[in-house]
């Protein structure tokens, strides 16, 4: 039990970094903001808004936050940021069922249906069979 368990926040982590990763290359270069702030169109730093939230307005004078919003149903952000919307969670495949549902702040995490397996040896994206 304590291996599923183990298991399953290992397959949580590994779905949130490359999110992360994304996030954080999508956004513009820091310019000297904090490493709580991002770089606004108005081209100042504004601070970012919190985990399941994304930023409706900019800030109006640098060093404060803007307007947030929660993210809608079937959308999230994971970490602190300054994207101008939610990303849409992900969907699992129809060999796959969830073992962790979107939330505003975390991705929808997914494992193969019981009774399947995902063969490590292979580079494939699919579940096989078990046989025994």
């Amino acid at each position: 039990m304590a291996a599923r368990r183990a298991l399953r926040w290992l397959l949580l982590l590994l779905t949130q970094v490359p999110v992360m990763a994304r996030v954080r290359a999508e956004q513009p270069a820091q310019r000297g903001c904090s490493p709580d702030e991002y770089w606004s169109p108005d081209r100042w730093c504004c601070q970012l808004c919190p985990a399941g939230e994304f930023v409706s307005k900019a800030c109006v004078s640098p060093h404060t936050r803007g307007s947030c919003e929660k993210c809608e149903p079937g959308t999230f952000t994971a970490f602190a940021n300054g994207l101008p919307a939610c990303r849409p969670c992900s969907t699992c495949r129809e060999d796959q069922e969830p073992v962790v549902e979107c939330a505003s702040a975390r991705d929808r995490a997914c494992q193969c249906r019981s009774g399947h397996f995902h063969p490590a040896r292979e580079a494939s994206e699919s579940c096989s069979p078990c046989t025994k």
